[in-house]
């Protein structure tokens, strides 16, 4: 990332959500439609929450402003916003043992594979442990020896809670296995998993035993 649009995204951040402190303080900034945005490769589109309306970057002395929620609902971030004080407050949902950026990216596909794939019935995806295998346990893994790995992907072993729908809890391709964890939350676990870098983004692909 250019250190301008880092630094332009961080004033962004100040004015997004809130008035301007400054009262006297005015700028001319030019609502740019014709900037791209993509996250790992695929073209990504800026709503607003409430209206659904399209929200493009704008331009300002040459640097690009993003919405604050909207950047940080796609990257996982949680934001609150506390009037009383004009803060925007940033929360991490990467708070179970999901730290670096490929921890990160496998929580985000296991979210996204389920939430797309049975949007019926998985109500939520709660990362409880992911490990990413380096390149020396990769080559030493008897399951991985003959598979053929693309440039970027990701090989992983995670943990995760899914919480189910109500009447869902009893699914079989969920439970089986398993066993169930809280009410509606059920236990699940990939022993070798790939995030499948593409063209389009991550994908999962379910390598391995996953019980």
């Amino acid at each position: 990332m250019k250190k301008g649009f880092l630094l332009g995204l961080t004033t962004g951040i100040v004015l997004t959500g809130a008035s301007l402190v400054m009262a006297n303080s005015q700028i001319q900034a030019i609502l740019n439609d014709q900037i791209k945005v993509t996250l790992d490769g695929k073209v990504q589109e800026f709503k607003d929450e409430t209206t659904s309306e399209v929200q493009y970057p704008i331009t300002y002395h040459d640097r690009t402003y993003l919405p604050l929620r909207t950047v940080a609902n796609l990257v996982g971030v949680d934001v609150d916003y506390d009037a009383e004080s004009n803060t925007a407050i940033l929360t991490s949902k990467n708070q179970t043992g999901v730290g670096n950026t490929d921890e990160g990216m496998v929580a985000l596909v296991l979210e996204q594979h389920y939430k797309s794939n049975y949007p019926d019935v998985v109500e939520e995806v709660n990362p409880v442990n992911i490990k990413v295998y380096t390149a020396e346990e990769i080559a030493s893994n008897e399951l991985l020896k003959d598979y053929e790995l693309n440039e970027g992907d990701i090989v992983f072993e995670a943990e995760y809670e899914l919480k189910i729908v109500d009447g869902y809890e009893d699914m079989m391709q969920f439970t089986a296995g398993t066993g169930e964890v809280d009410g509606q939350w059920i236990r699940h676990k990939h022993n070798v998993g790939i995030a499948r870098s593409g063209a389009e983004g991550y994908t999962l692909d379910a390598f391995g035993t996953a019980f």
